[in-house]
């Protein structure tokens, strides 16, 4: 049962203030809706973050992604351009690699972005972190994006992923959709916090 914290006020100084809040059970996907449980995406802030925590998907070895929405969630498919790359680590210490992962970014592409690297299902493994937009109200400029990810990998490496780029639209995003590539997210909690500048 998602637990929502409600729409703060607007003169909350420089700190991080907790708008939302989903914890998942057995669910597709996790949605953040402008309008929605308490949820905004107006002028209120100028950046949003979206803290994942422990997120473990029901099938073995699948990304986990994202996606936002221009129109209140009728469609996730928001045009974006991104580029990733990861870091990893084996868990027998015996290999290591830091490289650009061409198969995880978008050339303007609309699909569901990719924000870590096929998380294992097992009873341990799950995957973290956060990804933060900026300014997704304006209606001048594109939406700037950065997520970072750390995972338990279904191979038993652990693996540092980030992506950045942006939301290739003028239009204000009211909306982001969590979900794996594919199967269920089958326990997890995601947070979203707002952020003013003075």
């Amino acid at each position: 049962m998602p637990r929502y914290i409600g729409a703060p006020s607007v003169n909350q100084g420089i700190d991080w203030v907790e708008i939302a809040s989903q914890k998942a059970t057995g669910v597709s996907s996790i949605s953040f809706i402008a309008g929605s449980n308490g949820v905004i995406f107006d002028s209120t802030f100028n950046e949003y973050k979206f803290e994942y925590s422990s997120i473990h998907p029901a099938t073995d070895a699948k990304d986990f992604t994202f996606q936002g929405t221009i129109d209140g969630g009728s469609n996730f498919n928001v045009a974006i351009q991104s580029g990733t790359w990861a870091t990893s680590h084996d868990e027998a210490g015996s290999a290591t690699s830091f490289a650009y992962d061409g198969d995880g970014d978008q050339a303007l592409g609309t699909a569901y972005q990719q924000i870590s690297d096929e998380v294992g299902n097992g009873a341990d493994e799950s995957v973290s972190g956060e990804l933060i937009l900026y300014v997704p109200h304006s209606t001048t400029y594109v939406k700037h994006i950065i997520a970072n990810s750390i995972c338990y990998r279904s191979d038993n490496y652990v693996v540092n992923y980030t992506t950045s780029g942006y939301f290739n639209t003028t239009t204000a995003v009211n909306g982001v959709n969590f979900k794996f590539a594919s199967g269920n997210i089958d326990e997890g909690i995601i947070t979203m916090y707002g952020l003013s500048m003075p």
